[in-house]
């Protein structure tokens, strides 16, 4: 894309409620989509977030980009190609 990074985040605010005992077994993860490339709109789904207590899963919302990241130039592009083929 034209900038090298797209800031993602969700829609809305998230709030889970566990048992204070628990708090400990709390574990939140991020999931990119991957593969991912330029054109990039706003509001887009970029993957997920996941809650687990414990083992199990207790909120999966999706990521969302935060702002657009159009298609670079032609150099841009080029340069962003020969990457990838080292990613």
């Amino acid at each position: 894309g034209e900038y090298d990074h797209t800031p993602v985040g969700l829609s809305e605010d998230l709030t889970v409620l566990v048992p204070k005992s628990q708090r400990d077994n709390i574990n939140v993860t991020l999931h990119l989509d991957s593969g991912l490339e330029a054109p990039i709109t706003t509001g887009q789904v970029m993957g997920e977030i996941r809650v687990r207590l414990g083992d199990e899963t207790i909120a999966t919302v999706p990521v969302q980009a935060l702002a657009d990241n159009p298609e670079g130039g032609l150099v841009k592009r080029a340069v962003d190609s020969v990457w990838m083929w080292f990613q």
